[in-house]
């Protein structure tokens, strides 16, 4: 090997290991950066989606509470002679033990006061007996949720108030079966007691009296099916005495799509059951098998666990499941997480390739500088040795 050769060889070693490790200290730093600038550009984000996301569960928080002072008034108002005649007007002895609401309450009709009365249907199966308390709850419920329903019907098309003792009585105008199930066909041993949109609401369960949702569930005569809708609500309590709940059943199909239109979006509960993703929003009613199929694709028990254990309203955290950053957005009456992932990958090609220019724009200066190199060398200058062209 000539001279000159072995100083351009020493010389591009030499570039090799500084470009080498200039290009690792360089990545390392760069990466860092711009993983803190795409943490700080998620937390903004993050911060200015939750506001909005939030506002379908407000506006439902507002609706019900509109109704329990409603029903607090009309309680409070009524005394046992008023009490009984709303109740017997509302709900009628069906013959079977049960006592449900009339035709003319849901097709509809004008009081002598003028009142517009329509769309109502309840029934009430009364498995503790019929006393004067459960008397004065139920004209109270009723006379809440006919003049509230009209009111809300353009936001919420149904709201209604239910016991753990299977009475219950609902405005719902627009629902395609009419209220009929409750009205005329469930049997009079209908039991609803034990599911969980009256579980939740139990002093028990919910001591703070707070507006509470369940998961995604079918209506109670159609338990079968896993739809697009929850059921949330609000206890009603006077005097500390838990006298049942007022609530709203929400389809959510059309809330849903939009929050998870990203692939990379997902809805979880606090405790990790998936409930919505976009691989999941091609229609209404979602099967077991499905979730269980994009659940093992985006572990949603990990990420459950990794946005609850940061204790934020919202906020960015690691990703558990794989490199990257997970914003989350929590929804506290259903008890959700809305979760928004950003995989590293471009954030790492990006450092990597400014780590690369940087290592070879090195190597590229110590290469053009073998000359120097050459005469630093026993060998001499590359100009000494006569016949020796490289």
């Amino acid at each position: 090997m000539t001279g000159q050769r072995f100083a351009l060889a020493i010389a591009v070693g030499a570039g090799l290991l500084a470009g080498g490790v200039a290009g690792f200290l360089t990545y390392d730093a760069v990466l860092k950066g711009i993983k803190d600038d795409a943490r700080a550009e998620m937390e903004s984000l993050i911060e200015q989606r939750a506001a909005a996301e939030q506002d379908l569960f407000a506006d439902v928080i507002a609706a019900q509470t509109s109704v329990l002072d409603l029903f607090d008034r009309s309680y409070r108002a009524l005394d046992s002679e008023a009490a009984q005649a709303i109740f017997e007007r509302a709900f009628v002895d069906y013959g079977d033990g049960t006592r449900r609401t009339p035709p003319d309450l849901y097709d509809g009709f004008v009081s002598a006061d003028g009142v517009v009365t329509y769309g109502v249907g309840g029934f009430m199966g009364m498995r503790e007996g019929l006393d004067a308390e459960r008397v004065r709850v139920f004209a109270a419920a009723y006379s809440a949720i006919r003049q509230a329903g009209p009111a809300l019907v353009d936001r919420f098309d149904n709201v209604y108030f239910t016991d753990d003792e299977n009475n219950m009585v609902m405005f719902g105008p627009r629902r395609e079966d009419r209220l009929s199930y409750y009205r005329q066909d469930a049997p009079a041993d209908f039991d609803f007691h034990d599911v969980p949109m009256i579980q939740i609401v139990q002093p028990e369960n919910n001591p703070m009296g707070h507006t509470v949702c369940t998961g995604l569930e079918s209506l109670l005569y159609r338990r079968e099916e896993r739809v697009m809708s929850i059921g949330c609500h609000t206890p009603a309590r006077i005097n500390g005495r838990h006298l049942g709940a007022v609530g709203m059943t929400l389809d959510l199909t059309a809330y849903l799509q939009g929050v998870v239109s990203n692939p990379s979006d997902l809805v979880v509960t606090h405790d990790g059951v998936l409930v919505a993703h976009a691989d999941l929003m091609d229609g209404s009613t979602i099967s077991e098998a499905r979730v269980d199929a994009v659940s093992a694709q985006f572990q949603p028990r990990a990420l459950a666990r990794a946005v609850t254990g940061h204790g934020q309203a919202s906020g960015v955290v690691e990703d558990p499941v794989s490199s990257g950053l997970v914003g989350y957005i929590r929804l506290d009456a259903p008890g959700w997480y809305i979760v928004t992932r950003r995989d590293y990958g471009p954030v790492q090609l990006q450092a990597a390739g400014f780590a690369l220019a940087v290592a070879l724009l090195l190597l590229m200066g110590i290469v053009s500088q073998w000359k120097t190199v050459a005469s630093l060398l026993p060998f001499g200058s590359p100009g000494t040795r006569e016949g020796e062209a490289f």
